[in-house]
């Protein structure tokens, strides 16, 4: 089973992501090594996992999708408390570093549509996109690809308006047409 069902799940599990942990820093090596790819132009690039996926990877599917209407607040705090673990990470790094990219794994739609409607994304998802892309921008970024599997056409406004304005992958055989999202979106998104 997975290892939240209900918000005293959440509280005890919460305890084992504390912001402060030491695994949690940047270590000074990791920051030379930057700072040295990036005096020789190669792309400096974060990695997250979405908001989404980190939550369905402690609830499953199923739970997450009834915790938005039975446990909104635990989702909420579930949301704030990833997304200020993903800031602390972009907060760490000094400010000539600047970063490129932000890439975000997520999976969260099949070939009928995105796993949450618009809605749901707007209440209780993108408030961490926004803080962790207003944190990136902050260091320069202005590109983001969002991995996400199926066809979220539904939710691609949601992400543009975060700044999550690549998407990958493009699945033709999950009803994407690439076209028509060029047409629709134009030159703001990124396929």
């Amino acid at each position: 089973s997975f290892p939240v069902a209900k918000p005293r799940d959440w509280e005890s599990l919460k305890e084992r992501y504390p912001v402060d942990d030491p695994g949690r820093h940047v270590p000074a090596q990791e920051l030379a090594r930057i700072r040295r790819a990036q005096a020789s132009g190669q792309e400096i690039s974060v990695f997250f996992t979405g908001f989404y996926g980190q939550l369905r990877n402690w609830m499953g599917m199923e739970a997450l999708s009834y915790a938005f209407y039975d446990y909104p607040k635990m989702v909420r705090d579930m949301v704030d408390h990833w997304s200020t673990l993903c800031t602390h990470l972009l907060e760490q790094l000094p400010q000539d570093i600047r970063i490129d990219r932000v890439n975000w794994w997520e999976d969260m739609a099949s070939k009928n549509g995105p796993l949450v409607g618009p809605r749901t994304f707007r209440e209780f998802l993108q408030p961490g996109y926004r803080r962790v892309m207003t944190a990136a921008r902050a260091r320069g970024c202005v590109l983001s690809m969002v991995d996400c599997d199926g066809n979220p056409y539904r939710i691609v406004p949601n992400w543009l308006e975060e700044g999550v304005n690549i998407m990958f992958p493009l699945e033709v055989s999950a009803g994407v047409d690439p076209y028509a999202w060029r047409d629709e979106f134009g030159l703001e998104l990124r396929l």
